[in-house]
């Protein structure tokens, strides 16, 4: 019998996930709760959203849970809703990826990820939640892209515990892989058989000048320091171990990890053409990374860093564009024709998953007021003119706050999303459907050359 996501043709899993950001402090004036669920109604259409997922003719998905709203209180859950989603899904015969952190903590939790029991609350959630849907659910994330969670708490202050600088980055780190150890033990317990797919965005940096190529590389690291963490690999030999220490981590910190390391059975990068390969460049006194366009190439370094690195099979568990349906479809056309060509070079690519399947609401939305939040999240730490004026040449001087919901589309999806007379929205199928339909059925993705 052939298993999801091996190395064979007839082993390769076609996915597709739902965004499902959640981040409900809103402790800055101005701003609101990111609960993409919320906004964009999946709360409402759930049924409907999960048996499009199903149309397709996947045999996987990616999809999670708010930890805040089921965990309102420390210790009493609200299954409510999620016993009812989750039922759902698990009817449509395809097999759930289920993502146990993506960014949020529940609202009781102090200083969220800096709290000094971050890591046993969210083993807490992991257990509970494993414990009810182990029948259910067989593949978990213990987490979603700690690198962006890092950058976005820790080192760029725009969601909360809102830190600043590489000291804020590592102690956000520190947690946040302790976090996903105790996670991986706390599953294994409930459920010794669970199949763990960790996820990590895809971060290639590339040098603007060769006089920068060790910064670069040093940046690039830094998307697989988290999970490097878990693994056990951060020795005496590794690029960040002297920025870990030099930045709040402790040699027990690195002791702690080296003694209890963990196995992962996948791989999992987010990729998106656009903007996950990167060039360091410098502006004034810093150095900023500045998103290029790496295509199909930049698809295929990121498979193979994470192979190399790790020796297990990748699946590329976000893909996307951003753009117009034909900007979308001619990226699929892309993909289709880069994953044999992949698996062709012995690269262990085992599955590819189109996230998300809806359209998304920006995280900018979340910002509400700040105009320099949105800015900052764009580039440098520090404004400068050209990018004020881009800003208000964007916004065409409208405030956030002012912007109705649906000006903040993200139009990604195969689904798009269109306001409804009453107030929610409406899914829009595009031509995007049937092409990666069609893409699952035909599964022309080539043998994995030994």
């Amino acid at each position: 019998m052939t298993k999801l996501f091996d190395l064979s043709p007839e082993g390769f899993g076609w996915a597709a996930g739902i965004e499902d950001t959640f981040i409900g402090q809103t402790e800055r004036a101005g701003e609101r709760v990111l609960d993409e669920y919320a906004i964009t109604h999946h709360y409402q259409y759930y049924r409907e959203d999960l048996d499009r997922i199903k149309s397709l003719g996947v045999q996987a998905m990616r999809y999670g849970m708010p930890w805040y709203k089921a965990e309102p209180e420390k210790g009493k859950f609200d299954w409510d809703w999620i016993d009812r989603a989750s039922d759902h899904a698990h009817g449509t015969g395809v097999e759930i990826i289920f993502d146990l952190m993506h960014y949020g903590t529940p609202l009781w939790l102090d200083n969220q990820f800096l709290n000094s029991d971050y890591e046993k609350h969210v083993a807490d959630w992991a257990a509970a939640f494993t414990r009810r849907f182990k029948d259910r659910v067989k593949y978990y994330t213990p987490f979603n892209e700690p690198l962006v969670c890092s950058e976005l708490t820790g080192l760029r202050g725009i969601w909360p515990p809102y830190l600043r600088g590489a000291d804020g980055q590592v102690k956000v780190m520190r947690n946040i892989s302790r976090g996903m150890t105790l996670t991986i033990e706390a599953i294994r317990a409930e459920h010794p058989d669970a199949i763990m797919v960790q996820v990590d965005a895809a971060g290639e940096v590339l040098p603007d000048t060769p006089d920068l190529a060790e910064a670069a590389a040093r940046e690039t690291a830094k998307t697989f320091v988290c999970t490097d963490l878990v693994l056990g690999m951060v020795k005496e030999d590794h690029i960040l171990r002297d920025w870990l220490l030099g930045n709040g981590m402790s040699e027990a910190d690195l002791q702690w990890h080296l003694d209890r390391p963990q196995h992962l059975e996948f791989i999992g990068t987010n990729y998106y053409p656009e903007t996950s390969q990167q060039k360091l460049v410098r502006s004034g006194d810093e150095l900023v990374r500045i998103a290029q366009s790496g295509r199909a190439a930049g698809m295929r370094n990121s498979v193979k860093q994470f192979a190399e690195r790790y020796g297990r099979p990748v699946i590329i568990t976000e893909c996307s564009i951003n753009g117009t349906v034909e900007q979308r479809a001619q990226w699929l056309r892309e993909v289709v024709e880069a994953i044999p060509q992949i698996r062709a070079e012995g690269l262990p690519l085992v599955g590819f998953i189109w996230f998300p399947v809806l359209d998304l609401i920006d995280w900018v939305y979340r910002a509400g007021r700040p105009v320099e939040e949105f800015i900052t999240r764009q580039g440098p730490r520090k404004l400068n003119p050209d990018q004020v004026a881009n800003f208000f040449r964007w916004m065409r001087f409208t405030k956030l706050e002012n912007m109705p919901l649906e000006d903040f589309i993200a139009p990604m999806g195969l689904w798009t999303l269109k306001m409804g007379f009453d107030g929610t929205f409406e899914r829009v199928t595009t031509p995007l459907v049937a092409q990666y339909q069609k893409a699952v059925a035909d599964n022309n993705v080539g043998q994995v050359k030994a």
